[in-house]
């Protein structure tokens, strides 16, 4: 099924495109500021997920998979991106998520944001980054790597509790303490 467009309005945007199992992939308008809270939850064929610059907002759980079927392999963030926050749970449970691709701009990952996304392996946050709150990797065991840059000033307890690999940090910050 194709939809070329959907009619969202204030009544029906909370979880718009909610269990739609056949959704084989989406692309979001180049004028896009806002993404409700659960949109594509439990959207099983998502493929590959690009959000443009002017998202300013991505509600929590907006693609998260919570007991379907997860097909999301990539993630792409434009770059010089409005939104500053990745919110709770936003990707929880996709298991195919290999690739994320940050934009420049996000300054906040939350709680359980990247939650059981097994297929991750390298992550390169952006430079922009400043906080990476509890459980935001949670049980993402198959971490190898991941890139940290100076502006970060916050990693709260825990945030990669869960991730089983010997996983390698790799700062360009002055000091880790």
């Amino acid at each position: 099924t194709r939809i070329e467009r959907a009619e969202v309005t204030e009544d029906n945007r909370v979880g718009v495109f909610e269990d739609c199992t056949n959704l084989a992939g989406i692309t979001l308008p180049r004028y896009l500021e806002y993404i409700d809270r659960h949109t594509f939850r439990c959207s099983s064929d998502l493929g590959n997920v690009w959000i443009p610059y002017t998202t300013n907002e991505i509600g929590h759980h907006a693609f998260s998979a919570q007991g379907s079927t997860p097909t999301l392999n990539a993630i792409i963030f434009e770059d010089n991106s409005n939104l500053k926050t990745l919110s709770r749970g936003i990707f929880k449970d996709r298991i195919n998520l290999r690739n994320i691709k940050f934009g420049e701009g996000l300054e906040k990952i939350e709680s359980f944001a990247f939650e059981s996304c097994y297929a991750l392996k390298y992550i390169n946050l952006p430079t922009s980054l400043k906080e990476i709150q509890k459980y935001s990797f949670i049980n993402c065991i198959n971490i190898e790597e991941i890139y940290i840059y100076e502006n970060v000033t916050m990693i709260e307890a825990e945030a990669f509790s869960g991730c089983d690999n010997e996983m390698r940090l790799y700062t360009k910050a002055d000091r880790v303490n």
